[in-house]
Parts: C-alpha cells; structure tokens; sequence
C-alpha cells in the first residue's frame, strides 16, 4: 500500500461526506417549498391545484403493496391480513417435478459411487488373484524340481537295498561319545 492511499480514502471521505450533505440541503429546501406550496394552497386555486398534482406525483412514485399487505386506514388498529383459498396444484407439480429430478440426480450419484466402489474392490480382488496364482506357480515349479531330484537320486540308489538303524533311545548323543 503506498502512502497515497490512504491520503485518497480520505478525499474520498470527504468527497461522499460533501454529497450527503448537498443532498440533505436539497431535501430541505423541497421541504420549505413544499410547506409553502400548502400554506399558499389554502388562499389559492392555482396553488391548491399545484399541491395536489405534487401529492399525487409522490403518491405515485411511492411503492405500492398488494390489498393484503398495506396497512387499515385507522393508524391505532390492528392489521389484518387475509388470505384467499389459492390454488396450489401448480405449485404442487412444479415441485414435485423438481423433487423427482432432485432424486434421479442423487440415485444416479449413488449409483456412480456404488460403481466406483465395485470396481476399486473388483481391481484389488483382480490383484490378489494373480498374486496367488504366481505362488502357485512358483510352488508347483518347486514341488517339479523337488520331484526331479528325488527320482534322480532313487535312480542313483537303484536298487539297492538298506538296513534301517535304530539309534539308542536313551544316551545317544550326535557326536558318538557317551
């Protein structure tokens, strides 16, 4: 921020400052003619008549409500509103429209979800069924080789015939000594 900022915030502030108060006096003055304009229409027509056109013109130009919002005529009663049996199918439909389109919108997302869900799962399943299947393979190459090596080495004993061996039940030790 350089320091002519805020030197011209404050002009500004004085600038607006300056309006509301041209616009204030404008105010005033309407206010005096306008009061003098009624003092002058009680003596004259011409004036009467120019007051009442300037009523009518801010009578025109302020907002007029429905007959069921403005206010009674008597300022210390109660304001009573009423309201008529208004037809509300169409309103019905309109929503009913929306509210069907809402719901198509949110079963389409749970759907689209749901799938996304489905196919998160279906990949990882997908992974560790080909995880499996290689240490299947892997095994069954294994359980080959070990098959392998076992009739080669019974086609080395041929066939040659071997006593079995009973190892003494108590005493024995692995390296021979008692």
């Amino acid at each position: 921020m350089t320091e002519d900022a805020p030197t011209a915030r404050i002009q500004r502030q004085e600038a607006l400052r300056e309006q509301a108060a041209a616009g204030r006096e404008r105010i005033r003055r309407r206010q005096e003619e306008r009061e003098a304009l009624a003092e002058r229409a009680q003596y004259d027509t011409a004036a009467a008549i120019e007051y009442d056109n300037l009523l009518r013109a801010e009578q025109a130009c302020e907002p007029q409500g429905s007959p069921y919002m403005q206010k009674s005529d008597d300022d210390d009663s109660l304001v009573y509103k009423t309201h008529d049996d208004a037809d509300w199918s169409g309103w019905e439909r309109w929503i009913a429209g929306h509210l069907d389109i809402e719901r198509r919108r949110m079963q389409d997302e749970v759907v689209d979800g749901l799938l996304a869900v489905e196919k998160d799962m279906r990949e990882e399943m997908v992974e560790a069924l080909m995880r499996r299947d290689r240490e299947i393979s892997d095994l069954r190459a294994e359980v080959a080789e070990c098959k392998g090596m076992l009739a080669a080495t019974l086609q080395l004993l041929g066939n040659k015939s071997a006593d079995i061996v009973d190892l003494p039940r108590a005493g024995w030790r692995r390296d021979g000594a008692a």
